[in-house]
């Protein structure tokens, strides 16, 4: 009896090699060994729909907590809930965006508003003025990306659970923090060993240098930051298979717009820059009225979780049950990289 952990033989690697050759045979005439292995080592598919089961299940359970911690007893629990699924989900997407050449979506703005917020919460929660720009950048371009970027709640969906996680996660723990500050003060950070110490600005003490200016000038050194990184700290590849957020969507509409505009392709980063500041300035300008009015933002992020649970619906009534099976079959295969 072989021992459970034991390395396979090479002799039985090449077996199922030799196997899944003159299975390939069957159906194509083209083939190479390193696609042989892909189709040795993928899973069946009753393996991939037990992946998307144990998903859907944890995704349920997900909406469950995040529910009971926003609106129960212990509030609290939502700034570990939050932390905790940040360094699980980022670090999960960056290894499935790595193997399809998508890991530079990372390096997008939400990513790092998702930062700043954990830094506030564990590092400085008595900075009230960075709460007020955390508070602004999550209430504004992280969550009206739901709509931008038409997120949906599917369950099932690792890649699409995250992008939600991303994008609303931060609105949900700045409004538990801003609204129910003496409830979250009254849990215990294990790392100082005491309560939590969340200090605010008062409503009318709160302007727009802290809603506005703060997250903007923030915004602005990301931009820096971000060219720096994809033109010399790790240079994006000329490989066009290689996305960021900025070829996405140049490739599309967008792009077809902006090179309308004067100076054509040549001045395509300029404008892309212009209308991207621009978004993000108008998304900020009603921080402050989020921060002063809590009916204000009650409403403004049910509207936008109704976007997000419609667009889910959309995807189990109109694309999920029409292609889900071919889906399970191509991930089965090899042939389509497994992003939920």
């Amino acid at each position: 009896m072989a021992l459970l952990g034991a390395e396979r033989s090479p002799a039985s690697e090449d077996l199922q090699v030799e196997k899944a050759r003159l299975l390939y045979k069957q159906t194509s005439d083209q083939f190479n060994d390193e696609e042989l292995a892909t189709h040795v080592a993928a899973p069946t598919p009753s393996f991939v729909k037990l992946e998307d089961k144990v998903f859907f299940v944890l995704g349920v359970v997900n909406i469950i907590l995040l529910t009971f911690f926003c609106f129960g007893p212990v509030k609290w629990l939502l700034v570990y809930f939050t932390t905790i699924k940040f360094l699980v989900l980022i670090p999960t997407r960056f290894w499935l965006y790595r193997k399809s050449k998508s890991q530079y979506f990372l390096l997008d703005l939400c990513y790092f508003a998702n930062g700043l917020l954990l830094v506030q919460m564990w590092l400085l929660p008595g900075h009230e003025g960075l709460f007020a720009a955390a508070f602004s950048l999550a209430c504004g371009p992280l969550m009206f990306a739901v709509a931008l970027f038409r997120n949906s709640l599917v369950f099932h969906s690792l890649d699409k659970i995250t992008s939600c996680f991303i994008h609303v996660s931060p609105f949900l723990t700045c409004y538990v923090i801003r609204y129910h500050q003496a409830e979250v003060n009254q849990g215990w950070n294990v790392f100082t060993s005491r309560h939590f110490e969340f200090e605010l600005l008062p409503p009318q003490e709160v302007g727009l240098m802290e809603t506005f200016v703060y997250p903007f000038c923030f915004f602005l050194c990301h931009q820096v930051m971000y060219a720096l990184c994809v033109n010399v700290v790790c240079r994006l590849p000329e490989d066009p298979e290689y996305l960021t957020c900025y070829r996405y969507l140049i490739s599309g509409s967008v792009g077809d717009k902006l090179k309308k505009l004067p100076g054509g392709e040549r001045f395509l980063p300029f404008w892309y820059f212009t209308a991207n500041a621009t978004l993000v300035a108008c998304l900020l300008l009603p921080g402050i009225l989020y921060y002063r009015y809590f009916w204000l933002m009650i409403a403004y992020g049910t509207a936008l979780v109704l976007v997000c649970i419609w667009n889910g619906a959309n995807f189990y009534v109109e694309v999920f049950s029409k292609n889900y099976q071919k889906e399970v079959v191509e991930r089965a295969q090899g042939t389509k990289p497994f992003l939920g």
